[in-house]
């Protein structure tokens, strides 16, 4: 399980992470950027699980929605 934390870049997100979380929330606009701004202020990641390929969710993960093939789920990122 790795986080799809590389898709985003200072204050924005990348299309192809944008469309990822947009198709989970079932283009739920209100939701998606709820999630949007908690992505770009860095107090959550986004986290993609498979479990065709034995994957398990985060255990401090939010459930999000499906995806092509798993499911999507923010996971809140610890301040120091």
């Amino acid at each position: 399980m790795k986080p799809i934390e590389d898709f985003t870049y200072g204050n924005t997100i990348s299309k192809d992470l944008g469309y990822l979380v947009w198709y989970a929330t079932l283009y739920d606009y209100n939701k998606t950027t709820r999630i949007f701004k908690k992505i770009v202020s860095k107090e959550i990641k986004i986290v993609a699980v498979y479990p065709i390929l034995n994957e398990t969710p985060p255990k401090n993960g939010k459930y999000i929605g499906s995806i092509i093939d798993g499911e999507l789920y923010s996971v809140k990122i610890e301040k120091i």
